[in-house]
């Protein structure tokens, strides 16, 4: 019986779960780069994405954000966090030896060894509760990761396009001030030669 539980133990790797949130999130980010990818590497390294200095386009900025975002590593962390759970649910009890000297005081001579049946049977009743509740944790962390991405990605495009959008908008003004100036400057002129 103990071989077919430990048969049964459920893995401690996140990497199938992360997986499944970047794929969750990749048709809906709008990059073309997987998500593992960006993932795989460490936040600190800045090698790909953006140097820095470079002009920065919209599909770069929402890299680096989605690269770099510690709330989202956050939530990388909580769905390995809800797997490793997940995995320490399905483990079976630590082995215990209970041992009672002397005179039962409550009139049963089989005490300590009952409620030593108890606690094991109550393990095996609740089992099932437990591995559900804990793989429901894991898939609402998955989703909650994924939301994440797709609200980041979403975010930065917003805000990247306002950028360029009021920058468009001062290059418009700067260039209805030179036009407004040099219509002055004619209509100044027209009347001075009458």
């Amino acid at each position: 019986m103990l071989g077919a539980i430990m048969e049964g133990c459920i893995s401690a790797n996140p990497a199938p779960d992360i997986a499944q949130t970047a794929s969750l999130a990749n048709d809906r980010n709008g990059l073309d780069d997987k998500l593992e990818d960006l993932w795989a590497k460490p936040w600190q390294d800045q090698a790909a994405g953006w140097n820095g200095s470079a002009p920065l386009g919209i599909d770069a900025a929402v890299q680096v954000a989605l690269r770099n975002d510690p709330a989202l590593r956050r939530n990388l962390a909580q769905v390995a966090g809800a797997r490793a759970n997940l995995s320490q649910i399905s483990l079976p009890l630590n082995p215990v030896i209970n041992m009672a000297f002397g005179a039962a005081i409550d009139g049963m001579v089989g005490a300590p060894l009952f409620v030593q049946m108890i606690q094991q049977l109550t393990w095996f009743w609740t089992l099932s509760d437990r591995i559900d509740e804990g793989g429901a944790l894991l898939g609402a962390s998955i989703f909650e990761a994924a939301h994440r991405v797709v609200t980041t990605a979403a975010r930065v495009r917003i805000t990247f396009s306002r950028a360029m959008c009021m920058e468009r908008l001062i290059e418009l003004n700067a260039a209805y001030v030179q036009t407004t100036a040099k219509t002055q400057q004619k209509i100044e002129r027209l009347s001075q030669w009458g």
